[in-house]
């Protein structure tokens, strides 16, 4: 499988495809971080010369050591209570006083009662109106304003993008890494922008008002009242009369006992304590005594650097 290098690939009419190209950078970026240029800087590796990555591997000892696994701690258990059953007098039905209502005793009496007071009744007679018509202003004269709006042409032109430049690149080919300087021409693309050919305007509009008829209602005889007199009126009936007013009488109940079995506590409830002592194990773990390293190294022939552009 071929992996390509983190360069700026070109695609049709030598425009270059900018996804490809920001996955690419992102790629390098995560795998050389941290990675120095070799001896001599950039102007060694001006040259045709090319470099591969080789990577040392780390190097690890193992150790033992004793770990706690479980901390002493201490453990309560719950001892219920012990209870038992005694006999005991209680009050099923409290004293108390039952009060008995006594109705009133009442007799017949007949007298002349008022049915209904005197009052006066008000008619109202409802106002006489008539029609008439005249003329109004529906609307008021005013001005308008009309806004034209402003008139633009577009224009394009061509922008630089990026400017042409030398940059160093890093890909994977058979199974190596190999770093070269390509040379990237400049890049150009057409912006497209908007100019204004005339200002926006504003016309007024005089609208002259408008005229309707409308009806209105006049009064020719107003709303007034009529009072009538309206005269009492009495009738006999009968009405009752307290002989005896109403009381109450008092009957006091007394108290009703009985014998019931209830639960009281012999021994209270409470807590045991258990120490439990700590426990220990022996584990191993791997310790690191040098990191993994990665250093360049010249590549083996001149193959390497053959194509630099497909990276």
């Amino acid at each position: 499988m071929r992996l390509s290098g983190v360069g700026v690939s070109m695609g049709v009419g030598g425009r270059p495809k900018r996804r490809k190209e920001s996955a690419l950078r992102q790629f390098a970026a995560l795998l050389f971080a941290g990675l120095a240029l070799p001896a001599g800087g950039s102007a060694a590796l001006a040259g045709s010369a090319c470099y591969r990555v080789v990577v040392d591997p780390a190097q690890y000892r193992t150790i033992e050591e004793n770990v706690l696994v479980a901390p002493e701690r201490e453990v309560a258990h719950y001892v219920a209570a012990v209870t038992r059953q005694v006999e005991q007098n209680v009050i099923v039905q409290r004293e108390r006083t039952v009060t008995h209502f006594v109705p009133a005793v009442t007799r017949l009496e007949a007298e002349n009662v008022l049915v209904r007071a005197a009052s006066q009744q008000v008619h109202v007679v409802p106002a006489v109106t008539r029609v008439t018509s005249e003329s109004v202003e529906l609307t008021p004269a005013r001005t308008v304003s009309h806004t034209i709006p402003a008139e633009y042409r577009t224009m394009t032109e061509n922008v630089l993008v990026a400017p042409a430049h030398r940059e160093w690149r890093v890909g994977l080919k058979h199974g190596d890494t190999v770093g070269c300087w390509v040379d990237v021409p400049a890049l150009y693309t057409p912006r497209t922008r908007e100019v204004q050919v005339r200002a926006e305007q504003t016309i007024d509009e005089t609208i002259p008002p408008t005229y309707g008829t409308r009806q209105r209602e006049e009064v020719v005889e107003p709303a007034h009242e009529v009072v009538t007199e309206i005269p009492a009126v009495y009738e006999t009936r009968e009405r009752p009369v307290v002989v005896e007013p109403a009381h109450s009488v008092e009957e006091t109940i007394p108290a009703v006992y009985g014998t019931r079995m209830v639960e009281e506590v012999a021994e209270p409830a409470h807590t045991v304590t258990e120490t439990i002592p700590a426990q220990y194990a022996v584990r191993e773990r791997q310790e690191l005594v040098s990191p993994a390293a990665r250093r360049w190294a010249p590549a083996p022939g001149d193959g390497y650097c053959a194509h630099p552009a497909a990276y």
